[in-house]
C-alpha cells in the first residue's frame, strides 16, 4: 500500500486533523484542512517575497570582486544583484585592495565569497543563483552562512552555516535555487564558493541575478490531493485544457511562436471569442493579424494551426512548473481526429521562450497519443506540447502533464547517457568521475522504493561528472609567473603556472626538493620559505608529466630581531658606570650572552629556533641585569657611597668629635647600634648614619627591629631579611618573622595592620634558632604565581627589669607580576 494510501486511512480514522506535514510540500508545519472524502488537503503555506536587488546591490561586498571592471561585464560585487547584463566576477587583473584575498582564483584552501544584507534582521528563506551566460566560473561545491548583528558591518566570525545549504550546485545556465532547511534571522547572507565548473576558464568564480527571499507572516492556501503528490511516491497529474488559460494562467497557457519576436509569446487571453454557433475559441481578429489564422476551439479540443506567410511557425499548449520535479507531458486519451497530413508534434523542455531541448518528435494521427520522455524541470520551467505543420488540425487533443518519481528520471537517465565518456576525447580522471557517479546512481535505484532524497543527490552528481567531463588536449608547455625568487625564513610567494595551450587542462602538482627549506602547497603553489638554504618547486603538469617548470627559492634567516638584541646589549655595557653598578654574575652573564649571540651572526647555517633562542637570553641578561645595593655612609657629616653586592658586610667606625660622644648608627633612619665599630651585611639600599650627642648627656640604648625585601628573577623567589638589635643586659625570648599572602592581607590586615602579628589568623610564623642580641634571620618564599606576599620581623625579649617587650619591625611586601 502507498504511504498516501495510509495516510488517508489514518485521516479517515481519526476524522480531526490539526497539523499535517507533507515532504516538500511547505515550510515546516502548516495548517490544514482536510477533505475526507476526497482525500485532499488544504494547507497554508508560508509566502516568499523577493527582496528588493536595489537593496542587495546596495549592500553587496566580496572578498575578491573585479574592480574597476574588465572586459566590460566583468565586475564588482554588485552587478550580481541587478538586473543588467554583466556579472560579478573575482579578481583577476590589478592589486587586491584592503579585505580582499590575494588570489582570485578558488580552491578548499581560497574560498571566494560574495555577500548582502538588508538594513534590518529578516527571515531568509531562499536564495537563487544564475551562472554568466557562458558557463565560465559557474559555481560548484558551495555553502550559505548569514549573520544577524545589531549595527554595523559583520565580521568573518559573525557568519554560520546555514543547515541544509551546503553542498553542489548544477552545471546549468539557469536559476538554481538553494532553499534552507528552516528560515533564518539575518541581517546579511553570504554565498561562498570552494570549487567551480571552469567551462573552458580559470579557477575564477561569476554570478549573475542573484536573489534574496524572506519569509513573511502572511499565508496562502493550496490544496494537495494525496494522489497527486509525492515527490517520491506516486504521480501528480495535471489535466490541462484551453479554459486553463483564463483559470489557472500560472500554470496551463496557449502560445504560438514567432521567431521575429524571440519566440514563443503567449496568445491574451482577451483573444478568447465566441463564434455564432457557440464555441468558444482562441483566434486573431478577422484572421487579420499579418495574415495569420490560428485558433484552438475549447468544446472540441481543437488545435489548428494554419500559417500564410513565415511570421508564426508553430502552436502549442505550454505548462509553466510551480515547483522542481520530474515531469512528462501525454495526452489523456488519443486524439479523436486529425487532418491529413497529420501535424507534426513536439514535446520540448525550456527555462525560457525558446524550445529547448525535445522530448518528443513525430507525426501523430487520429488514434494515436503522445508520450515524452521525462524532463528534470525546476521551477518556472516550461513544457510544451505543439504543431508545427502549416495548415493542420487535430482534434481530442487533452495534453496531460505527469510527475514522475526521481527513480523513474534516473533509469531513463542512466540509459541516455550510457557510455556517454568512452572513448578517447576525455581525460581518465574525468571518464573514471563519470564511471562512479553512474555506478553510485545504479546503486541507489536498486530497491523496490528507494530513498528518493539519495536518488536525486546520485542523479544530480552523475549531470556534474558529465558537465565535468574534460577534453584531453595535450599539454605543450609550462612556464612559471616567478623563476628565482629570494626569501627570509617565514616569508611566501605565490607561484603561478601558465599550461599551454589555453584549452589544456591547467592542473598541475607542485613539490619541492627541500621541504625543510622552502615548502610548497600541492594544489595552489604557495611557497613558504621555512630555513636558510635553497630549494627548487617545481610545477608538472598532471596530464603530461613530460611538461614542467621550475623556481629556484634561496632562503636567508631574518635577523632583525638578533642585530636589535646584540645593539642593546652593547649600548647597556656602554652605560655610564656600569661596571660599579651592577653585579659581577649579571654583568657576567650579559658578557656571555652576547659573545653567543655574535657567534650565531656569523653562522649562516643556525636554524631559525636555535637564533630565537640565543636572542632571548641575551635579553633575558639584559633585561636581569642586577644592581649593587647603594650604601652611603654619614659620618659626621662626611658622606661616602659604596657600590655593593647583595651578602657583602661593611664595617663602619665612629670618629672622634669635639664636645661630642657618639650615641649610635641608624639604619635607615631607625636606631641599630650603639656600640662602634658596627659591622652589617648588605641586602639593599642603605643609609647608615652615625649619630653624636653633647658629652654630658646620657644615651639609653633601645632595642630596633629592621625588615628589608629583594627578588631573585631567575629562581622566582622573594627573600625577606630581618635585621635586629637589644641592648645589653637584655635576653632574647625569641625572634623571626611573619608571614601572609594577598586574600588574607585583603581581608584580615590592609585597613588594620597592627593586627598583623604573633598569633593572629592566617600567617605563617618563622622562628630563628639563634639568640644573638644584634644579627639578621632571612625568610625566602618561592613564588611561580602572580601574587603579594607580605612580612614583619619580630624579636621578643626580657629587659633589664625582667619584663618581656615585643618589638616588630614596619611591614614590607614585595609583587611578583
Amino acid at each position: 500500500m502507498k504511504m498516501k494510501r495510509v495516510l488517508a486511512c489514518a485521516l479517515s480514522a481519526a476524522m480531526i486533523v490539526t497539523f499535517v506535514s507533507f515532504g516538500n510540500m511547505g515550510v515546516g508545519m502548516v495548517h490544514a484542512a482536510v477533505d475526507i472524502e476526497n482525500e485532499s488537503v488544504t494547507v497554508e503555506e508560508k509566502v516568499l517575497k523577493e527582496i528588493e536587488s536595489e537593496v542587495l546591490k546596495a549592500n553587496a561586498k566580496a572578498n575578491s570582486e573585479q574592480k574597476p571592471a574588465a572586459w566590460d561585464n566583468d565586475g564588482e560585487a554588485g552587478w550580481a544583484f541587478d538586473d543588467e547584463n554583466h556579472w560579478w566576477h573575482s579578481r583577476y587583473q590589478g592589486n587586491p585592495v584592503e579585505g580582499e584575498v590575494n588570489s582570485g582564483l578558488v580552491s578548499a584552501s581560497n574560498p571566494i565569497w560574495i555577500q548582502t544584507g538588508f538594513g534590518e534582521a529578516k527571515k531568509i528563506k531562499k536564495i537563487t543563483y544564475l551562472s554568466r551566460d557562458n558557463g565560465m566560473g559557474s559555481i560548484n561545491a558551495y555553502k550559505v552562512q548569514y549573520a544577524n548583528v545589531q549595527q554595523g558591518e559583520p565580521r568573518d566570525d559573525d557568519f554560520h552555516d546555514i543547515a541544509g545549504a551546503a553542498g553542489n550546485l548544477q552545471n546549468a545556465r539557469t536559476a538554481q535555487e538553494i532553499v534552507f532547511n528552516e528560515a533564518v534571522t539575518a541581517t546579511h547572507i553570504r554565498l561562498v564558493a570552494t570549487s567551480i565548473y571552469a567551462n573552458g576558464g580559470q579557477q575564477y568564480v561569476a554570478a549573475k541575478r542573484i536573489r534574496v527571499f524572506e519569509e513573511t507572516e502572511g499565508t496562502e492556501g493550496v490544496t494537495y490531493n494525496f494522489y497527486k503528490q509525492s515527490d517520491f511516491w506516486d504521480y501528480e497529474v495535471a489535466y490541462g485544457n484551453l479554459a486553463d488559460q483564463t483559470e489557472n494562467a500560472d500554470r496551463w497557457h496557449y502560445q504560438i511562436k514567432k521567431p521575429s519576436e524571440g519566440g514563443w509569446i503567449d496568445i491574451p487571453a482577451n483573444a478568447l471569442k465566441t463564434k455564432d454557433n457557440g464555441e468558444k475559441s482562441w483566434m486573431n481578429d478577422d484572421k487579420g493579424l499579418d495574415g495569420t489564422y490560428y485558433y484552438a476551439k475549447l468544446n472540441k479540443d481543437e488545435i489548428t494551426s494554419t500559417f500564410q506567410g513565415e511570421a508564426y511557425t508553430a502552436v502549442a499548449y505550454a505548462w509553466k512548473a510551480p515547483k522542481n520535479g520530474y515531469f512528462k507531458m501525454t495526452l489523456e486519451s488519443p486524439i479523436t481526429q486529425a487532418s491529413s497530413p497529420a501535424p507534426s508534434f513536439f514535446v520540448c523542455h525550456s527555462s525560457d521562450n525558446q524550445d529547448g531541448k525535445d522530448l518528443f518528435r513525430n507525426i501523430v494521427g487520429a488514434n494515436s497519443t503522445i508520450t515524452s520522455k521525462i524532463a528534470r524541470v525546476h521551477t518556472g520551467e516550461w513544457l510544451r506540447l505543439g504543431a508545427t505543420t502549416k495548415n493542420a488540425w487535430a482534434s481530442g487533443l487533452k495534453p496531460v502533464v505527469m510527475e514522475v518519481t526521481a527513480k523513474d528520471y534516473a533509469v531513463q537517465y542512466l540509459e541516455e547517457v550510457s557510455g556517454i565518456e568512452e572513448g578517447n576525447s576525455y581525460t581518465e580522471a574525468s571518464k573514471q568521475a563519470v564511471k562512479e557517479a553512474r555506478s553510485a546512481l545504479q546503486e541507489a535505484i536498486l530497491p523496490e522504493v528507494p530513498d528518493m532524497v539519495v536518488v536525486e543527490q546520485k542523479i544530480t552528481a552523475l549531470e556534474q561528472a558529465i558537465a565535468g567531463l574534460q577534453e584531453y588536449v595535450p599539454v605543450t608547455e609550462v612556464t612559471l609567473n616567478v623563476t628565482e625568487a629570494n626569501l627570509k625564513v617565514g616569508e611566501t610567494v605565490q607561484l603561478t603556472a601558465i599550461v599551454a595551450p589555453d584549452n589544456a587542462s591547467q592542473e598541475v602538482l607542485w613539490v619541492s626538493d627541500a621541504e625543510g627549506i622552502a615548502s610548497v602547497d600541492s594544489a595552489t603553489g604557495l611557497v613558504t620559505a621555512n630555513s636558510a638554504g635553497t630549494a627548487i618547486i617545481t610545477a608538472t603538469s598532471t596530464m603530461n608529466p613530460e611538461k614542467k617548470a621550475q623556481c629556484t627559492v634561496v632562503v636567508t634567516r631574518d635577523d632583525t630581531a638578533l642585530d636589535v638584541a646584540i645593539k642593546a646589549a652593547e649600548e647597556k655595557i656602554r652605560e655610564e658606570n656600569f661596571e660599579n653598578k651592577y653585579t659581577e654574575a649579571s654583568k657576567t652573564a650579559l658578557r656571555e650572552n652576547l659573545e653567543n649571540a655574535k657567534l650565531a651572526k656569523e653562522n649562516a647555517n643556525l636554524s631559525v629556533e636555535d637564533v630565537k633562542l640565543v636572542v632571548d637570553a641575551l635579553n633575558a641578561s639584559i633585561e636581569e641585569l642586577q644592581l649593587k645595593a647603594v650604601v652611603t655612609i654619614n659620618n659626621n657629616d662626611q658622606i661616602e657611597t659604596k657600590y655593593c653586592e647583595i651578602g657583602e658586610q661593611v664595617r663602619v667606625v665612629a670618629q672622634t668629635v669635639k664636645d661630642k660622644k657618639f650615641s649610635h648608627w641608624t639604619f635607615n633612619g631607625t636606631p641599630i647600634c650603639y656600640s662602634s665599630p658596627y659591622t652589617f651585611t648588605v641586602y639593599g639600599d642603605t643609609t647608615i648614619e652615625a649619630v653624636y650627642v653633647d658629652a654630658g648627656e646620657e644615651v639609653t640604648p633601645q632595642a630596633a627591629m629592621l625588615c628589608s625585601v629583594s627578588y631573585n628573577k631567575s629562581t622566582q623567589t622573594i627573600k625577606y631579611t630581618a635585621k635586629r638589635s637589644v641592648p645589653e643586659g637584655c635576653k632574647i625570648v625569641k625572634h623571626g618573622m611573619i608571614l601572609t599572602s594577598k586574600p588574607a592581607w585583603e581581608a584580615l590586615y590592609k585597613d588594620n595592620q597592627e593586627a598583623f602579628k604573633l598569633e593572629a589568623d592566617r600567617i605563617i610564623t618563622k622562628v630563628a634558632t639563634t639568640t644573638g642580641l644584634a644579627g639578621n634571620y632571612s625568610v625566602s618564599v618561592k613564588c611561580t604565581k602572580p601574587n603579594i606576599w607580605y612580612a614583619k620581623g619580630y624579636v621578643v625579649y626580657t629587659d633589664k627589669n625582667g619584663e618581656e617587650q615585643t618589638v616588630y619591625s614596619d611591614v614590607v611586601s614585595y609583587e611578583v607580576k
